[in-house]
């Protein structure tokens, strides 16, 4: 009798288990086509085209993630982390455009930086009338982009340093828009960066990256905010300082962040006149880093003006090893810009109906994020590969000359 009564008890627990899983099923295979309907219902109200390839590719995924979670999770933890998946998706899906009619923008930092010069083909290929600001005239990239672009691009001397100039610039812009075109956006590229400790950074070298990399912006902004604000435009400033930093760049970083900050202040102002601001943040990129000659100029500058201690303490070869190292160092992670995503990033802040504020762009970056979350002592081992081995030694030598 026991035992007949134990078999009875055990298969009622096993069909009960099984209806739970199946209706546990049923509620992910519910919320899958909830979310696939709410997707077109979204696309024909925005007129967004998504094609049956990307429909697919969500449905697959959301097939996958509902069966995982479904034997992973208990009923509510899955579906929170069912809506994750959900959110992840519908952020990659593609989001409505403007059209580029009637549309200007000026770019700065067109012929001395590889972002700004191909940004300003880009968006000229794209048919924009494009302002590409160049800090001289006469510069290999001026020349290249009056060869290489249409009729429409206009080059217009802009160097962010000189409020002069600027303003010229301003009266330059308004008085060549073509018939029916407006401004619609500035697009802030210039940036520039030396590598030095800051022990050793001269003062006057550490203000003039400052005033370059980050109050060129606000100079800029500050200029043209009435013609944006006019229309409803974008503002897009660059800043290519992640999260995760490396020794010798503390001018770099300061101005980089404070462009964010000052990034995040601006957008919450314009918000109430329609104006939207957002912040790409793509990877280092090669022109970031001054021509090898002018590093080690600027190398031996410090040289000059070190003090009898600190000339013993780190010594002459110290330069020349920091130069050196912090090219090679730097390479790979020139290597893995990808110009394209940052391209489409700028593309999307320009004309999607909701632009992000915030657009991440490259391997490097993300990999830069997720180091970000991790504890200091161990981003602090990660981050000494990229500072050159010589600061290591000299620090090494100085402890043992003290114990000495």
């Amino acid at each position: 009798m026991d035992s007949y009564r134990k078999q009875l008890l055990q298969q009622a627990s096993e069909s009960s288990k099984t209806p739970t899983r199946e209706y546990s099923l049923n509620s992910y295979a519910t919320l899958a086509v909830f979310f696939l309907i709410y997707i077109l219902l979204r696309n024909l109200r925005e007129f967004v085209q998504v094609d049956t390839k990307t429909l697919s590719r969500c449905l697959a995924v959301l097939c996958v993630a509902a069966v995982l979670c479904n034997a992973i999770f208990n009923i509510f933890v899955g579906m929170l982390v069912y809506c994750c998946v959900f959110a992840v998706l519908y952020s990659q899906l593609p989001r409505p455009h403007l059209t580029v009619e009637r549309r200007a923008v000026l770019i700065t930092g067109c012929d001395t930086g590889i972002i700004g010069f191909s940004l300003a083909c880009h968006l000229d290929k794209l048919g924009f009338q494009v302002f590409a600001g160049c800090a001289s005239m006469d510069s290999n990239g001026a020349k290249e982009l009056k060869s290489q672009a249409s009729e429409r691009l206009k080059i217009v001397a802009l160097d962010v340093e000189n409020m002069d100039e600027i303003s010229q610039a301003f009266e330059f812009v308004i008085d060549n828009l073509e018939d029916g075109v407006y401004l619609w956006g500035i697009v802030n590229t210039v940036s520039i960066i030396h590598v030095a400790e800051f022990e050793l950074f001269p003062l006057k070298h550490l203000q003039q990256e400052l005033e370059l990399n980050s109050m060129g912006h606000v100079r800029v902004c500050k200029q043209f905010i009435p013609l944006i604000r006019q229309i409803g435009g974008r503002f897009i400033n660059f800043s290519y300082a992640g999260n995760f930093v490396t020794q010798g760049t503390a001018a770099y970083t300061m101005a980089q962040h404070a462009i964010e900050g000052f990034s995040d202040v601006l957008r919450l102002e314009m918000k109430k006149w329609g104006v939207f601001v957002s912040v790409i943040k793509p990877p280092i990129r090669e022109t970031d880093l001054i021509s090898k000659p002018e590093q080690e100029h600027f190398q031996q500058f410090i040289l000059e003006e070190l003090t009898e201690d600190q000339r013993e303490l780190y010594g002459d070869k110290y330069f020349s090893q920091v130069v050196e190292e912090t090219f090679n160092r730097l390479a790979p992670s020139v290597s893995m810009v990808d110009l394209s995503t940052i391209a489409e990033s700028v593309t999307d802040a320009l004309l999607s109906l909701k632009p992000k504020s915030k657009y991440c762009c490259g391997v490097m970056y993300t990999l830069c994020g997720i180091l970000s979350l991790l504890p200091d002592t161990v981003t602090d081992r990660i981050s000494s590969y990229m500072t050159p081995q010589s600061t290591t030694n000299i620090a090494a030598l100085s402890v043992k000359s003290k114990e000495q």
